[in-house]
């Protein structure tokens, strides 16, 4: 299955079957009942979500990074800090990326290890 981003906590995931509208994580937040049956609004499932993460003090990006991200080539701080990063593929190949981020990407490239040598001055 293609990946797909939840609506409520906007992480990447992969579905179980066609049908599946949000990730495991967020089903007890867009099912009334809990696991199937009626649902809430992506909104309201949203808010709610937020609400409890709010009460157990956990910082909620609204892009968080995709596992998997890490180690890529594209995957580079916004800033020139390690305070927030993102994905230039679309910089740095002038097109949008044909998929989602993740362990999934198709056009992740692994970011080569740059030898560190030593010179000594006499």
């Amino acid at each position: 299955m293609k990946d797909k981003r939840c609506p409520i906590c906007r992480e990447v995931y992969t579905p179980i079957s066609g049908h599946q509208k949000v990730c495991r994580r967020c089903v007890i937040y867009y099912y009334i009942s809990g696991t199937n049956g009626k649902s809430r609004s992506f909104y309201q499932a949203r808010q709610m979500y937020l609400a409890d993460m709010r009460d157990k003090r956990i910082k909620v990006s609204d892009w968080p990074m995709a596992q998997g991200c890490e180690g890529c080539k594209y995957w580079r701080s916004l800033t020139g800090g390690a305070s927030a990063s993102a994905c230039h593929y679309c910089l740095d190949e002038e097109r949008l990326r044909p998929c989602l981020p993740g362990r999934n990407c198709t056009v992740r490239i692994n970011r080569k290890k740059e030898k560190q040598t030593c010179e000594f001055s006499e």
